[in-house]
């Protein structure tokens, strides 16, 4: 029996084990392989995930700069300061206070599912790392951070802005993936993120990187194929779209109306000539 090619899907922690299974089981010419992805929010990478005291945001506040002055009388002419550039957004930082899903929330729930954070700092975990290196290290065992950590002033670690920023965003390595004569071909991929969610990043952080894959490899761990391309937005453009990514505003949670175009979608894509001819 011939089985037809797969699609999955998810959102949030289910958006992990979708992201995960599809990575890994999108094998080029297997039947029954994972030809489509769609995200919904995914948590694709716990390892980027760190404490919110409000003594560290802020510190991380860019503060206004008043210009060095000149001359030492009272009356002294201060330079015009410089314009600077906005800091770069954070969805971590910036919407760590969401109603809807906080990122004590999400901490929370990382330290009810991995014992150790040695757990969540595998790509099957957290599958943004099969295409780069973690976003912190594996704390040793006298680190002064914890597997969950605290979100509260009072009992968060006395560190400087600095330190957390070092411990927890090291120089990442980039690499190949899918791996050379893995066989395997990434799977045409939707990812939707809400602009106003705590996990944006990690969204467009995965999707940015799948297309990246596309780009460089052709999606495959076969030598260099036909690039494809990632774009923003609803798709409709002409070639072949092997990976998007769809802001909507607010959190961006799934509902009835999303699902039924999750699954039109999903139809769609499985019934596309790529598809259909990389089953046969």
């Amino acid at each position: 029996m011939r089985l037809a090619p797969v699609a999955v899907c998810g959102e949030l922690i289910g958006g992990s084990l979708a992201a995960m299974l599809a990575l890994t089981e999108c094998h080029a010419n297997k039947h029954g392989a994972v030809k489509t992805l769609v995200l919904g929010k995914p948590v694709v990478d716990w390892t980027a995930m760190y404490p919110i005291a409000s003594s560290v945001a802020e510190d991380l506040t860019p503060a206004e700069d008043e210009g060095p002055t000149i001359g030492h009388s009272t009356k002294a002419t201060r330079l015009k300061p410089r314009k600077k550039k906005p800091p770069p957004t954070d969805s971590w930082l910036t919407h760590a206070s969401s109603p809807l899903l906080s990122a004590s929330t999400l901490l929370q729930a990382r330290d009810t599912l991995f014992a150790k954070p040695e757990h969540y700092h595998d790509p099957f975990a957290s599958p943004l790392l099969f295409f780069r290196s973690a976003s912190s290290d594996i704390p040793p065992p006298e680190s002064p951070f914890p597997n969950h950590f605290p979100n509260s002033v009072p009992s968060a670690p006395s560190l400087s802005p600095a330190a957390v920023t070092t411990f927890l965003k090291p120089r990442r390595a980039y690499m190949r993936y899918p791996p050379l004569g893995s066989g395997l071909v990434l799977p045409r991929t939707r990812v939707d993120v809400g602009r106003e969610s705590v996990l944006r990043d990690q969204g467009v952080e995965l999707a940015e990187a799948m297309g990246r894959s596309w780009a460089l490899y052709g999606g495959q761990g076969a030598g260099r194929g036909e690039g494809g391309r990632a774009v923003r937005g609803d798709g409709n453009g002409e070639g072949v779209v092997n990976v998007e990514i769809r802001e909507v505003e607010g959190e961006g949670l799934w509902g009835e109306e999303e699902l039924v175009g999750v699954g039109r979608w999903v139809a769609e894509t499985l019934g596309s000539p790529g598809v259909r001819e990389s089953s046969e």
